[in-house]
């Protein structure tokens, strides 16, 4: 469950990265990805993992957040996160949000 703006959601991602081996020919780790990960987040608060498109490009890295289906009437929104290295994607989340209401 998050709190953004005094509306509360629940949300539920799942995901990861590609293989450790196929991280280490970008010349990447875990850690390093992880890194990337909190530093757009603190950056981008609440424009990103809730309710609106958001793209950053970093020189090397992209982080993308984008809306993949908005439905009013239940409501639900699915959702996805990925961020690339010199253009190969390997990192993804899909979320699922609902507010509680």
């Amino acid at each position: 469950m998050i709190e953004i703006d005094g509306k509360k959601f629940t949300r539920l991602y799942a995901g990861g990265t590609i293989a450790l081996e196929e991280l280490a020919e970008l010349g990447l780790t875990k850690k390093d990805v992880i890194r990337y990960l909190k530093s757009k987040l603190k950056e981008l608060g609440n424009r990103t993992r809730l309710l609106e498109n958001c793209r950053v490009e970093d020189g090397d890295w992209d982080y993308d957040y984008f809306l993949l289906d908005v439905d009013s009437d239940i409501p639900l929104t699915t959702a996805q996160e990925m961020i690339r290295f010199r253009g190969k994607r390997f990192f993804v989340h899909s979320f699922l949000l609902c507010p509680i209401e």
